[in-house]
Order: C-alpha cells, then structure tokens, then sequence
C-alpha cells in the first residue's frame, strides 16, 4: 500500500524506467532517497535501478551524491555551485542534443531552468517530495501555523529555503502572516540547517 500523493511518483518512476534515459539530473540527497523509497515501495526498485545504471549523472551537491551512492550508483560529476541552474548548465555544456534527460526536481520546480533543458533535450522529470503554495490543505501545517502564531512553541526549525517559504505562504493564505513573523522575531526561535 502507498500513500495517494505518491501515485504521481510512482506514474513518473514508471515513465522513467521505460524511458531509460542517458542522463540523470540528481538535485537534492532526501528527493533521492525519498523517490527510491516510493520506489521500492511499489514494488520498482530494481527496475529504476537498473534503468539509471546505464545512464550518466550529474548532482546538484554533496548530500544528491550520497543520495545517488545510497541508492548503488555513481554520479560523473557535480555542478560548480550548489543551484539548478548550475546544474542544468554543466548538463548543456557536457552532451549532445537530443538526449532523454531524467531529472529528480524539489520543492518549487524552477520551471525557467526545465525549460534551458527542454530546448535541447527530452526532459522527463519526478518530484519526491514539494512544497504547495496553499497553506490550508494540509492539517499538519495549518496546525503549525497556528502553533506559532499563538506562541505555543519555544522554536520552530527547517530544513531548506523552500521549507521556509512554505512555511510563510500558508501563514499568508491563513492570514496570520504578520502574526507568524512577529512571533518569530520575539517568542519562537526560528533554527535552519
């Protein structure tokens, strides 16, 4: 059994591994892990393995290379900063056109980039794991939101930049946005990694 917003992976996982593509854009370590969990899950694990054997990798940064390590392959090389477009860059510089280019998006997918890749390449891509804009949709945050803004927590911490304007978008569409950002200004201790 599988949660439902994993069904959109699972379609993706499946398009990839028909697809075996030449090249494998990796962009986050946890976006990897989680889409080999799903993966594994669903019963694709070898197939997607075996699928990306064959292909080259490029990663976003350390923690996609332990990532892509983790999951028994190897990466060819890593983009020069820590950024999508970096990546998609190094991706155009180092093929030819025309190749089928898998690539494991997160939180908000930087759809200018996708698009520098599209122009030369067939782009399928899979997202693990995102941040949605609407803060009411999921309990979890609502709850949080609220958390914070009444001052009930002693801190609050996250884990990326997206996680942060998740965070802020949802107190927005809550209309506690100025509540959340005076709270953690004062009472509630905002941490990142």
């Amino acid at each position: 059994a599988h949660a439902r917003h994993d069904d959109g992976i699972i379609a993706d996982t499946r398009a990839i591994i028909s697809a075996r593509p030449d090249l494998l854009l990796a962009t986050t370590g946890y976006g990897i892990r989680r889409w080999f969990e799903v993966a594994d899950a669903a019963g694709l694990g070898d197939a997607l393995t075996e699928a990306l054997g064959s292909a080259d990798i490029l990663v976003r940064g350390p923690k996609a290379r332990g990532g892509i390590r983790a999951a028994g392959l190897r990466d060819s090389g890593m983009s020069e900063v820590e950024t999508t477009a970096s990546l998609i860059s190094k991706a155009l510089a180092e093929s030819q056109r025309g190749l089928t280019v898998a690539v494991q998006v997160h939180g908000f997918t930087d759809e200018p980039q996708l698009d520098r890749l599209r122009a030369a390449h067939t782009v399928l891509t899979v997202a693990p794991y995102s941040w949605t804009r609407v803060g009411s949709t999921d309990e979890r945050v609502q709850h949080l939101v609220e958390a914070i803004a009444a001052r009930q927590l002693d801190a609050v911490t996250f884990t990326s930049a997206p996680s942060v304007d998740a965070l802020l978008a949802a107190a927005e569409a809550m209309g506690l946005l100025q509540e959340v950002v005076d709270a953690l200004h004062t009472e509630v201790l905002a941490a990142a990694v």
